[in-house]
């Protein structure tokens, strides 16, 4: 029988056999892959094994050839493919074998969307692709809204995804945003709100709004400088947030009397069109590590402002000392 060899890599290591496999079988279900490994139509290193084997780098994953040219969308083609398309640049803030934190920009989204084009999620699968894994493709390890800028990090090992993963969960992570907000914030707050997705929500755009018995969300808020735009004043604000909610700062900021500037999906009262045309500015400028943390990341990444966000801030007048408040 003709089999087809799979060399598992570092970032393979350590993983079940039976999830490598369901990425070269992308459209298999999980009961005739456990089936094709008992019946040693799929085996590790030549010999029989079970679904549950953790593969250690180097080990040979051998399938049957028949089973991947019965499967159109198997994953056989291991080599990058390639484009006619100009590769997208971003800022880069950190970057080692584990994980990359870049400045994401303005106007694109971090997953794919309905409603958007291109999405950083898939740029960086086809880009940054890990020719020498079966299964591991660098992704977003967090969101940030499409109109929302700032440090975003992204994977570049199994190890950066998990280790991130779980000390966002235990909040060890502290992420840190500007964002200027309608009206005059007279002092450093907490907002402490249940958020859920709003009924009313279109199929292409989701919005949340303030729900009680719901998730819940933690704010800071802290005013860093005031300004005015047409007349109104408005509040550079420095956001902390303790749990990571779906438009959370969005939200609560309005739901609290302080709506982004520009941002009608969440009662703004006017749209931001000078010095140029802007959804809202807000920015994720700061994410703080533990010290020592296994990643060799620093203690602080701080994300440079958006030129767009520096113009509104001398166009508004607002005096800012470029210092957060810890």
């Amino acid at each position: 029988m003709d089999f087809t060899n799979y060399t598992a890599g570092a970032n393979d290591q350590g993983r079940r056999l039976d999830k490598i496999v369901k990425h070269i079988f992308q459209n298999n279900c999980t009961s005739n892959i456990y089936a094709a490994i008992r019946k040693k139509l799929i085996k590790v290193n030549g010999a029989k094994t079970n679904a549950c084997y953790l593969l250690t780098e180097g080990d040979t994953i051998s399938i049957a050839s028949f089973l991947l040219n019965g499967n159109a969308e198997s994953n056989t083609d291991t080599a990058p493919k390639t484009s006619n398309k100009p590769q997208q640049e971003f800022e880069t803030l950190v970057k080692n074998q584990h994980v990359w934190i870049i400045n994401k920009p303005y106007g694109i989204n971090v997953h794919a969307s309905q409603s958007s084009g291109q999405d950083i999620a898939t740029i960086v699968a086809k880009q940054c692709r890990d020719t020498t894994s079966i299964a591991f493709t660098p992704a977003p390890l967090h969101r940030l809204d499409r109109f929302t800028t700032g440090a975003l990090t992204i994977s570049q090992s199994h190890e950066g995804a998990a280790w991130f993963s779980s000390a966002i969960a235990s909040h060890a992570i502290k992420k840190t945003y500007i964002g200027i907000a309608e009206g005059t914030l007279q002092a450093r707050t907490t907002w402490q709100d249940c958020i859920a997705n709003s009924p009313s929500s279109t199929s292409t755009f989701h919005t949340v709004s303030i729900s009680q018995g719901e998730k819940n969300a933690v704010t800071h808020a802290i005013p860093l400088s005031y300004g005015t735009y047409r007349g109104r004043p408005v509040t550079l604000i420095q956001y902390t947030i303790e749990t990571g909610r779906k438009h959370q700062i969005r939200i609560q900021s309005s739901s609290h009397g302080h709506p982004l500037l520009g941002d009608t999906a969440y009662t703004a009262s006017c749209r931001i069109t000078v010095p140029a045309p802007h959804a809202f500015f807000l920015h994720a400028i700061q994410l703080t590590f533990p010290q020592d943390n296994p990643l060799s990341i620093p203690c602080v990444v701080t994300a440079p402002l958006p030129q767009e966000f520096e113009s509104f801030l001398q166009f508004s007048l607002i005096k800012w000392d470029k210092k957060l408040i810890i």
